[in-house]
């Protein structure tokens, strides 16, 4: 009997043991605080970029997962990279100076999550253009190219036409060979090792004559401005094919915008306050280009989250909003968890409706009317 009853104890004290595990997670030894990252620190650099201001990470350092992470390769000189490298499983289309990644669950072997990258030889030559009609930039350095410098492949190259008044752009050429879709007066290209032929990189354009007119719009329901030039466009004012203008709708307080027109045919996609527009010729009839909008009562209610694990921002007005605050559809909120130590987002939810693919510690979030049930709209996160 006395041996039944020391059987017994022992079995209950083996489940309390077994249930203070469990709940206190000291047999885990993969929990967060305990993983590290690890990289050759002279070949790669690395941030942690899951929120700002960007903090450096060292080779050895703490991470979790859901963390992104900043990867830049040290390059020696006449290098690039071939690709880079996870617990040495090859990243395919990791193939850049950069690489940016969020740290996986499944990626972390051994309670480490090991980084490498492979570098070559990269195939160098110059490039060669007319510089009465073409600018270049190198956009990872930020330095003037000039016809006959040394480029090398993968160099980041932005070319620019130099237009003469009332021209556009027709296409670019590469080695002669015409760029289908390169049609605009900036033309971003990466430079292929294929592409560069009897030592050489050949870049040309060709221009043709714009398809001109005016622009009309209602200057106190709309305002607009050229992206090309930073220029105020103002109703009357001449444009031309491939302008690419910036609208933006006066709105009265309580309304929204329901649909932009062009030539009076409604855009179905344009419901935004703004809508951008690269002019099209065909748009341009009997020498005028006619932009209306028309607006709508907007859904109105009050935002609730607990503050105490979420902050919340409007991204069209800068500020700040407090569970409570007034909202209405369309406005834009930027969601960002506040996390305990250890803790990563699992999921964020809409009216206790969870969803799915929104599990990063910031939320992007654009309101819609149907969200808004009886006057609120509730937004939480749940942690794990």
């Amino acid at each position: 009997m006395k041996q039944k009853k020391i059987a017994s104890l022992i079995g209950a004290l083996i489940l309390i043991i077994s249930a203070v595990v469990l709940i206190t997670g000291c047999s885990q030894p993969n929990s967060n605080t305990d993983i590290i990252i690890e990289f050759d620190v002279a070949s790669v650099k690395c941030q942690n970029r899951s929120s700002y201001p960007y903090t450096d990470v060292t080779s050895g350092s703490p991470i979790q997962e859901k963390d992104v992470l900043y990867f830049k390769a040290i390059l020696p000189t006449g290098k690039v990279v071939e690709n880079w490298y996870i617990n040495d499983v090859k990243q395919e289309y990791q193939t850049g100076i950069e690489m940016f990644y969020t740290v996986k669950a499944a990626d972390i072997v051994g309670n480490k999550l090991k980084v490498s990258v492979i570098t070559k030889d990269a195939v160098q030559r110059t490039v060669e253009f007319d510089s009465a009609s073409v600018k270049c930039k190198n956009t990872k350095s930020y330095t003037k190219v000039t016809t006959g410098s040394p480029i090398q492949e993968k160099d980041e190259l932005l070319f620019e036409a130099i237009l003469p008044t009332g021209k556009v752009v027709e296409n670019w050429y590469i080695n002669d060979v015409k760029q289908e879709y390169e049609t605009d007066v900036k033309m971003f290209y990466k430079v292929k090792a294929s592409d560069i032929v009897g030592g050489k990189l050949k870049v040309s354009v060709i221009t043709k004559d714009a398809v001109q007119g005016t622009i009309e719009f209602d200057s106190a329901r709309v305002k607009c401005k050229n992206t090309n030039s930073y220029t105020k466009v103002t109703t009357g004012s001449p444009i031309q094919e491939k302008d690419e203008l910036l609208f933006e709708a006066v709105l009265p307080t309580g309304k929204v915008v329901e649909n932009w027109y062009i030539n009076d045919v409604k855009q179905e996609y344009e419901t935004d306050v703004k809508m951008f527009y690269k002019v099209k010729a065909s748009d341009i009839v009997g020498g005028k280009l006619k932009i209306s909008v028309i607006t709508k009562d907007a859904v109105q209610g009050t935002i609730e989250f607990d503050s105490a694990s979420v902050k919340c921002k409007n991204t069209n007005s800068y500020t700040k909003v407090t569970t409570g605050s007034p909202i209405q559809e369309k406005d834009e909120l930027l969601f960002e968890a506040v996390l305990p130590t250890g803790k990563v987002v699992e999921n964020w939810y809409i009216n206790d409706v969870k969803q799915e693919y929104e599990t990063d510690v910031k939320m992007f979030y654009k309101v819609k009317a149907s969200d808004i049930v009886s006057g609120k709209l509730k937004i939480n996160v749940v942690f794990k």
